[in-house]
């Protein structure tokens, strides 16, 4: 399984707060009104409402207070902000673009994945085969695999091949 990056928790409807106190651009921890509106950490928070809002990565939270902020995260600017500017869980960039990478990254495996050759023998089944299932199967070329072992996924495609992903060669 790849590595994925990390995803924060949403907080539905982004219940707002605010700062209780005034703070500065070097800060680390962030006073709100309430901490309950927002998620459990690790995650984000958006101070202010304007394109010039400020986005926080917090790792802990203690009374009604942020810890272990990241100032100025995901390309935004850190900056003092006055006692009760909105803070709320929003939607970010970062978000999105994790999403993005994410589902680019599962893409690639499975793109990989069916990179995987399947074969197929030409036979008519009175059922569809399974794991574990024999099959008799002169193909008219030079191979007979004669009672071959379907030891991996196998499906059968209605007519007369079964696909399958391993195969043991029977006697």
């Amino acid at each position: 399984m790849p590595e994925l990056q990390p995803m924060y928790a949403p907080a539905p409807n982004s219940p707002t707060t605010e700062l209780s106190a005034a703070i500065d651009a070097t800060v680390t921890t962030i006073p709100l009104q309430s901490v309950a509106a927002v998620p459990d950490a690790p995650n984000v928070i958006t101070l202010g409402t304007t394109e010039a809002a400020e986005t926080i990565l917090y790792t802990g939270k203690s009374g009604n207070t942020l810890t272990g902020c990241t100032r100025g995260y995901d390309g935004t600017t850190a900056k003092s902000w006055p006692i009760g500017t909105a803070a709320a869980r929003m939607m970010t960039a970062n978000d999105l673009k994790t999403v993005q990478d994410n589902i680019s990254t599962l893409s690639a495996e499975l793109a990989e994945s069916a990179l995987i050759p399947r074969s197929y023998l030409s036979v008519t089944p009175p059922e569809a085969p399974k794991v574990g299932d024999i099959w008799f199967d002169d193909r008219g070329d030079d191979v007979d695999l004669g009672g071959a072992l379907i030891t991996g996924n196998a499906s059968f495609d209605g007519s007369t091949n079964i696909w399958y992903d391993a195969i043991e060669e029977g006697s």
